[in-house]
């Protein structure tokens, strides 16, 4: 196996070197809002999915052996974590005067 600046940055974040951490965030951040955006066609969407897919990213960081491309590891994670198009759930609507209508399911 190759060291790479990506691979040697993960190795240090797994082990709790908080600026590698932060690097990886910040590296990674624009391309998985950009594949969010994409996924859900929402802004607001896009924001908690992304959300889940970084949590799903650094859970997953001591998974990442250097064999392939971190970007393309990091896709792998988050088309992992969308489901596929025909399962997706669309949101529900809920009228604005509707008192605790959300926390109903329909």
């Amino acid at each position: 196996m190759l060291m790479t600046t990506d691979t040697a940055l993960v190795q240090l974040a797994v082990f709790g070197d908080r600026d590698a951490f932060t690097s990886i965030y910040e590296e990674s951040f624009g391309c998985v809002y950009a594949f969010a955006v994409r996924q859900t066609g929402s802004r607001a969407a896009a924001e908690v999915l992304t959300e889940v897919i970084m949590v799903r990213v650094f859970e997953m960081l001591g998974t990442y052996t250097g064999e392939v491309p971190f970007a393309a590891w990091l896709q792998s994670i988050a088309k992992g974590v969308v489901p596929p198009r025909g399962q997706r759930r669309r949101p529900t609507r809920v009228a604005p005067k509707a008192p605790f209508a959300h926390t109903f399911p329909r």
